[in-house]
């Protein structure tokens, strides 16, 4: 191929050929070509250039370190020894941090241990003050256990007297609902009403308070204060229980055949009055004088000279009730209540 020419800035001094003896002549005293004339080594190329900065030399890699038994030896010892400081010095922390956890579990122990005494002084002193309120409060279950009280506030000469009738009207008196007056109909509920108390009153403590008024026939007024309760309320239980009472007592009376008489009848009315049968009387109850003048009228009772209901009542000679009839005005006459009553329809031929 022909010859070919290029820029001698692109090349270094390097890169062409050194002249020989017989082209000498051409370069000068310096070393430089004497002629622009030049020729280059085979295999050069262009490294020359200004617009562009030279590549910064190859980093020259060092060769591997060719280490000996006895180097890894010394390798091993020294990573061993820097890990069992770095172990004994964990285990300097772990300790310490042991150690104050256990300070403070110690200080929050003492401080508990403190409270709990602190409060267990109060537990006693609040059931000394309860203990001491305690016989100042009138309730069931203080009455209960002096015989006395509770024959006189309620007439039982017994606790167990006392619980037996309880127990037995406890359970319908749990599903019971409370009268409230014209929104109650005939069978004692209350639309829209659940079972149960209406007050803060428990069973037991109702039905006590209905055998005091009963028995001493306090004031409502007197009872709320005593009980702690409104007298709305106290109204309420004292129907409510009063109907109860009546619905569930007037299954124990029954009417004796002549034969049971005969055989339970004391020594003295057989000697005296062997064909008595029934001891009968006519009980009366000294009502509040009702605001309509004719149920004034009809209640006024001459022979006490206040309004009354009276009813009739009848016993066999061995002492239980047998027959009870039902509420007449106080007005009416003895001969009339037992005419009423239906207690000549009982009788038989000889009594």
């Amino acid at each position: 191929p022909g010859s070919t020419k290029v820029c001698s800035l692109h090349f270094r001094d390097e890169d062409y050929r050194r002249p020989c003896a017989k082209t000498l002549s051409r370069w000068n005293a310096q070393g430089t070509p004497a002629r622009s004339y030049k020729t280059l080594l085979p295999g050069v190329v262009p490294s020359v250039f200004s617009s562009f900065p030279e590549p910064p030399p190859k980093k020259i890699r060092r060769p591997p370190r060719d280490r000996s038994k006895a180097d890894y030896r010394n390798l091993a010892v020294q990573t061993l020894e820097e890990v069992e400081e770095e172990d004994h010095s964990d285990a300097e922390c772990t300790a310490d941090l042991l150690l104050d956890t256990t300070n403070l579990m110690e200080a929050e122990h003492s401080a508990f241990q403190d409270q709990i005494a602190a409060l267990q002084e109060k537990v006693c002193a609040l059931e000394v003050e309860k203990e001491a309120l305690y016989e100042h409060v009138f309730c069931a279950e203080r009455i209960l256990e002096d015989q006395d009280l509770l024959q006189f506030f309620t007439g039982f000469s017994s606790k167990n007297m006392f619980m037996a009738c309880f127990n037995f009207l406890h359970p319908s008196a749990e599903s019971m609902r409370m009268w409230r007056g014209s929104q109650t109909n005939f069978d004692g509920e209350r639309l829209g009403r659940k079972p149960g108390g209406a007050s803060k009153l428990s069973i037991l403590n109702q039905f006590f308070f209905t055998c005091v008024r009963l028995r001493r026939s306090f004031p409502l007024e007197d009872l709320a204060d005593r009980f702690k309760v409104a007298p709305s309320t106290l109204g309420r239980i004292f129907t409510t229980w009063i109907n109860l009472m009546y619905v569930k007592f007037k299954e124990l009376l029954f009417w004796p055949s002549r034969r049971k008489v005969d055989r339970n009848m004391p020594s003295c009315f057989k000697t005296s009055y062997p064909s008595t049968r029934v001891i009968i009387d006519c009980t009366e109850f000294f009502i509040q004088r009702p605001s309509s003048l004719s149920v004034q009228s009809a209640s006024f009772s001459p022979y006490n000279n206040a309004n009354t209901c009276k009813l009739l009542v009848g016993i066999p000679p061995d002492g239980p009730f047998t027959f009870i009839s039902s509420l007449y005005e106080g007005s009416i006459t003895d001969r009339n209540s037992v005419i009423a009553s239906g207690l000549l329809d009982k009788l038989e031929r000889g009594d």
